[in-house]
């Protein structure tokens, strides 16, 4: 029986785009494989109530609650030069804030997570000098391991006590039941979506690549 040149020549080109396929198929999981094991932010996020006696601000209202949240990484580098014995900052990311319910466009100068002995969880610092504004947070030590190796893990911590202070505010707080939420930042991305496009049409060829007509 003889064979047709350009038969062969299909089917061998059939089988080399199948193991391309293949290939690519194999390498993007291994992307998103990848992708899902790698650590991903955390979000950080806290609230509470001002006081009746706090007078107006960009931040404050009295008598008024605000929220705030940011993210950081489950195994973050410290910022150069911040890293001490009682603490260390963190680059601010995907912070945000309100206050009364209304969102406030207002961005940290700095993230700061203190040890234990430091008084534990974090301040958030607004400005610079005078005219800067500042939230401390007391309670547990957020985080694992050491200040210039530390690292998070999704939890919540009781707040013992927290300050806010500003050029005219000096606002001291002891609540009953306010906690940090240490929690994970929502998956899938938008990355992984794409490569989960990309397998499903890699499937879909080799599938059509290995039917030999």
């Amino acid at each position: 029986m003889l064979h047709s040149p350009s038969l062969d020549a299909n089917v061998t080109l059939a089988a080399y785009n199948s193991g391309m396929c293949k290939t690519l198929l194999l390498y993007l999981l291994s992307v998103a494989a990848c992708g899902l094991v790698t650590a991903s932010p955390l979000y950080v996020s806290t609230s509470g109530v001002f006081s009746s006696s706090d007078s107006s601000g960009a931040l404050v209202a009295p008598n008024k609650p605000f929220t705030l949240q940011f993210a950081v990484d489950t195994n973050p580098t410290p910022l150069s030069g911040t890293v001490t014995s009682l603490g260390f900052d963190v680059p601010v990311l995907a912070f945000s804030y309100s206050l009364n319910n209304v969102p406030v466009n207002a961005s940290p100068r700095e993230i700061r997570f203190s040890s234990l002995a430091n008084g534990g969880l974090f301040d958030i610092t607004f400005g610079s000098g005078l005219n800067a504004a500042e939230f401390a947070f007391e309670g547990p030590q957020i985080f694992s391991g050491s200040t210039s190796s530390p690292a998070f893990a999704v939890n919540k911590y009781p707040v013992s006590s927290w300050t806010y202070s500003d050029p005219i505010n000096y606002d001291v707080e002891t609540p009953v039941a306010l906690s940090v939420a240490v929690t994970p930042t929502p998956e899938p991305s938008s990355i992984l979506l794409l490569l989960c496009g990309g397998i499903a049409l890699l499937t879909v060829s080799i599938q059509k690549s290995v039917r030999v007509r």
